[in-house]
This record gives C-alpha cells, structure tokens and sequence, in this order.
C-alpha cells in the first residue's frame, strides 16, 4: 500500500535519538532564484539558472558557476559535467555532449573529453570512454591510470583489480593498468573472497588474483564463493566446492543456494533441507519449500501446510497453518481457517486468529483489517486502534499515519481521501483534514493543505508555513523548496538558530575524526565515519568489496551494513530494519551509529544543547 504524495522524495527532517535537535523554526537559507534544483549530496547541490548548470554550497554560496550544460551530483568529492550537451534523456545516457570531472572548488582536473564518464568509487577510480579510442580509468588526480584502449572494464574491488574486455576476451588489470590476468576468456565474473569465476568454452572454472587457476574451466554453472565455499554445476547437479577446489559438499543436488550467515539451501528430489557452515547436513531434504531467513527463522511447508524452523534446522513451530509471514519483533503472521492472527517464537498464538488480513509489527504494533477497515493492535493482541480508516501504514515516530476515504489506483497508490495520524493509544493527535502525507518521520511531517506543502511535528504544531508549491528531502540539512517556478532551499534551525555540527562522545571521550566527520543524512539519522568509531568501540571493521558491505565485530558476534539498503544483518541471521542506509561519501563509508551502538550493548543519548550523541 502506497501514498500518492507529489513530494520530490518522501521527506524526513530531524535528528532522531533522545529528541529533536531543531525547534520550530525554518529560514529560507538559498532565496527562491533558481530555475531547478537538486538534493544537496557530499556537501553541494547541483543548481539551474538559464539552461545552465553549476553549484552551491551549505552556506548557499553559488561556488561553481552556472556555465555547464549539464552537471551530476557530487560523490567522493567529485561531479561530472558536460559540454555541448544537455540533460540526460532515455535515448542518450549523458546528454550527447563532452564530459569531464571538477573538485569543489570548480576546478577541472580532467579535460571536457569524454562521451561517457562514471562516478568515482571508494578506492579513487572512475570509469571513462572516449569513442574513439576505448574505456579507462582515471585517478582523483585526473590521471588515466588505465589508458581507454578497452571494449568494456569492470569496477576495482577490494583485491585492486578490474575486469576488462579486450578482442572480445576478459581479464583484469590492477591499478596501476597492468594485465595481471591475460584477456583469454570469454566471460568473467568479479572477484569475491579474493577468487574470479572466469569461462572458457561454455564452462565456468576459477581463478586467483595472481591468474593462477584454482578450479578448471569444467562447470556448467558457478556461482561466487561466499563464507569460503561457492556453488557449482557439474553434470547437471550441484554441490560446493572450496578455495583449493576440493568438492566438500557432494554434487546430488536440483538446486542450491549460497551461503549465508553459515547456512545454505539445498533441494533434492523435491525437498529442502540444509547444510551448516562446517558443510555438515543439518537438516534433511524433507521440506515442501523453505524460505530464506529471516531474523533468525525461515518459513517451512510440509503437505501445504506452513510453520518455522531456526538456524540450526529445528521446527520451533509446527506446520499447521495454511500461510504465514517472516518474523519481525519476536512476532509472525499466521493464517488459520481463513483468518490472520500473529504467534510468538515459542509457536504461542497471541493474536487470535480473526482477522482479514495482517502486517508486520513495527513499535510494538502491528496494522491488520477487518471488514475493509484498518487498525492496530499491540504484542498482547489488544486492539488499539479500532478497524476503522480506510487505509493506514506502519508506525514511525510513535505515531501513524491513517487515511479517510481514500482509494487504490491501477500502480497501488492510495489516492484521495484525507488524511491524519493516530499515536499508541489510539488517539487521533493530527486530525484526518490532510490532502496529502510525506508520512511522520521522527515527530516531523509534510503535508498537503489547499494544495500547498507545509511541515507540523508530530503534535500538530506548524513548523513550516502552507505556502510552497513542493518541498524536497532534507539532505545534509537542507531541502529544496518551490514557489511560483522558482527553487530554492531551507532548513531547520534550533531555537537559537544554530545548525551546527555533530560531535560524538564514547564513555566521556570526544571521538576524534581524522579524515572525515560525522553528519546527518536525508533519513535525519546520525552518520559517522567507520574507522574512527570503530576504534572509539573496540570493534574491528572490515570491509566487503564485491557486497559493498562493511561488517563490525568485538571478536564474538558480527553486524553487517550493506552500502544502500535500510536493512542491516547479523552474525547469528537476524535482519535489523533500519530507516536509513549505510552509504559512502567522499570516499569514506559511513553507518548509522544509534543500531552500531545498541548491537553491542551501549546505550546511546543526544544532547541537544551541545549537539553531541552520547554513547556509554
């Protein structure tokens, strides 16, 4: 169920720990003068005036002219702009004019040559073609370490090499552009674990990062190796093999799958069982389908009834029920004669079984319908929120968003209607006169009245006036904002009207950040440089090249952020929900510190005085 809200982007506004880090003020901090605009990112925004394009910063100075046909965001302290050309379109990738790269300063460091160009990775290295001569790499100096000579190149991984294609044949050179695999195959798969599948003559083989092969060009198919093993095809079944190439885990198998937090799938003669880490078989094929997953539990059918095993292969739960949902906060949905209730982990039913339809609990209370209404109950299965709105969505804040008259269109929007929000006890504290709804993200929330976009917190209190035609995400403290044709950009201050930065506090100690510092993203949740916190915790941090995935552990258990997904996992198979993503900026990988912290046992506060998250 989705809301059809014209927002750029769903919005979130505000520091979310102990309390708000801004009041109810607003100050419009770029005037309303531009003819476009976009999200501020790595600390600039890209900006439009006359057909042309340039860039501000923060402080809303214009410190790259708008003379640019077309001009990227910046990431890892670089943006591509281009010549001669203009905005993408679905026909031209880049516009159809010359590209180049610029530092914040506006300075070139390449020459405006390229027909395409990419954005830098973490390592420094950016992806660059020149049609008549071929794809390269440059360097953040500008410098074409890889000369553009190939048909295609891959990205640099972890083990500094990239695959390239060249006469129609792959290999991967390192950094420097030397060929430390020869072009001989014809195809390759990146390196993962520090090994490459590569192919020859239709079979898929491996190799390591000297070129040396570890497993001969003979399967039919092959996967990556992940947790040491990987998959592969051979004769039509599949098994694993290992880093030597030895088979550990046999080649009887229809289907199988990676392993993930120690465990993988595995299907024979139409059953699911599963393989542990030591490649011991600890359940049998005996299962009618098995699920991922998920929080520690996977959902199980036998004889096309339902119920659950965990991570060791034991059935916690019968299977007895007709369908049932992942867990989620020690909860799953389960269906039984038609109807929706919810059971704990111990198979004990604590919702009973009478409801239409159901959703997963999020703060301890979880949507369901009955008789075309929506409401909430809470963990011991009272109903909170009576099953009366039309339409209504996963609590956020302690408060959720509810809908009145609305209605589903052909994409699975909700249109129409009005709407409001209701808070833990079932109290209605915005009420249902709304248009439009960005959802209440961390007591703050835009909403459409009389056809203009204003912001209220999460008691109704006006914090941004009804006067704008659109307002965007707040990226790094900023939002774009549209009134009568013209952007520009606001933000929210505190009540001194201070926006100042972010200083973090590990037992009393001020974390000290060498390279980079910690901000605040577009989900308004704290980020902070990995390496730095890392040291400030104890933790070793690693990072995963090929997942794009950085991983923290005290020696005994392990938590997982994959760059780009609100979804963090652990060493034991709990997913965490997250309300951000671990993302990478300026070449620096950073991570949300509040579900950080709280995985390993610390308790994390926020003085709003001193703008300081507190971490004992």
């Amino acid at each position: 169920m989705k809301k059809a809200f014209s927002l750029f982007l769903a919005l979130v506004l505000i520091f979310a720990l102990a309390g708000s880090a801004f009041a109810s003020g607003s100050t419009e901090a770029v005037p309303l003068e531009y003819d476009d605009a976009f999200d501020f990112s790595d600390g600039m925004a890209v900006v439009m005036k006359d057909g042309k394009y340039g860039f501000i910063d923060l402080t809303g100075k214009e410190v790259v002219p708008c003379k640019y046909d077309y001009a990227w965001s910046f990431t890892c302290g670089f943006a591509r702009v281009s010549v001669g050309g203009g905005a993408p379109t679905e026909d031209s990738e880049f516009g159809g004019g010359k590209l180049g790269y610029i530092d914040k300063t506006g300075k070139e460091i390449t020459a405006i040559i390229y027909d395409k160009a990419y954005e830098f990775d973490e390592e420094g290295y950016a992806p660059v073609v020149r049609k008549d001569a071929g794809v390269g790499f440059i360097d953040r100096t500008g410098a074409e370490v890889v000369p553009c000579r190939y048909e295609s190149v891959g990205r640099f991984y972890e083990e500094g090499l990239a695959a390239v294609k060249l006469d129609g044949k792959c290999g991967f050179v390192n950094t420097s552009g030397e060929l430390v695999v020869p072009c001989i195959y014809n195809a390759e798969k990146a390196f993962n674990e520090g090994v490459a599948r590569v192919q020859l003559d239709e079979k898929w083989g491996f190799i390591d990062v000297t070129g040396a092969e570890i497993a001969p060009c003979k399967f039919e198919n092959a996967h990556s190796f992940y947790e040491g093993v990987a998959r592969v095809q051979l004769d039509g079944k599949w098994g694993y093999i290992d880093k030597t190439g030895k088979e550990v885990i046999p080649f009887l198998y229809e289907s199988a799958t990676n392993f993930t937090n120690g465990v993988a799938r595995v299907k024979l003669d139409g059953k699911y069982g599963l393989y542990d880490k030591t490649c011991k078989q600890i359940l049998p094929c005996k299962y009618d389908n098995l699920n991922s997953f998920k929080n520690g539990y996977s959902a199980v059918c036998l004889n096309g009834k339902w119920g659950f095993i965990d991570m060791t292969g034991k059935e916690i739960v019968p299977c007895t029920y007709e369908s049932v949902g992942d867990f989620k906060e020690g909860f799953a949905a389960v269906k039984l004669d038609g109807k929706w209730g919810y059971i704990d982990a111990t198979g004990k039913e604590v919702v009973p079984c009478k409801y239409d339809g159901t959703y997963q609990f999020a703060e301890g209370m979880a949507r369901v319908d009955l008789n075309g209404k929506s409401g909430f109950v809470d963990a011991t299965g009272k109903e909170i929120v009576p099953c009366k709105y039309d339409y209504a969505w996963d609590f956020s804040g302690g408060v959720a968003d509810v809908n009145i008259g609305g209605e589903t269109d052909e994409d699975g929007f909700v249109v129409g209607g009005t709407y409001g929000f209701v808070d833990k006890t079932g109290k209605e504290v915005i009420p249902c006169k709304y248009e439009g709804s960005s959802g209440m993200q961390d007591g703050f929330v835009v909403l459409l009245l009389d056809g203009k976009y204003g912001v209220l917190d999460a008691t109704g209190k006006e914090v941004v006036p009804f006067e704008y035609d659109d307002v965007g995400l707040f990226c790094e403290g900023m939002a774009i904002v549209m009134k009568n044709g013209k952007y520009g950009y606001i933000k929210l201050v505190d009540d001194a009207g201070i926006t100042n930065s972010i200083s973090v506090t590990v037992g009393g100690k001020a974390v000290e950040w060498p390279d980079a510092v910690p901000f605040i993203d577009e989900n308004n949740r704290t980020m902070v440089p990995l390496r730095a916190v890392a040291d400030a915790l104890g933790l070793k941090v690693e990072w995963d090249k090929v997942k794009r995935e950085a991983s923290f552990t005290d020696g005994t258990k392990t938590i997982y952020f994959p760059i780009d997904s609100a979804e963090a996992h652990t060493s034991d198979g709990t997913v965490i929900k997250m309300d951000t993503s671990a993302i990478i900026v300026d070449g620096r990988t950073f991570a949300p510190i509040r579900y950080l912290a709280e995985f390993f046992g610390h308790t994390v506060g926020w003085d709003k005085l001193t703008r300081t998250v507190i971490i004992e």
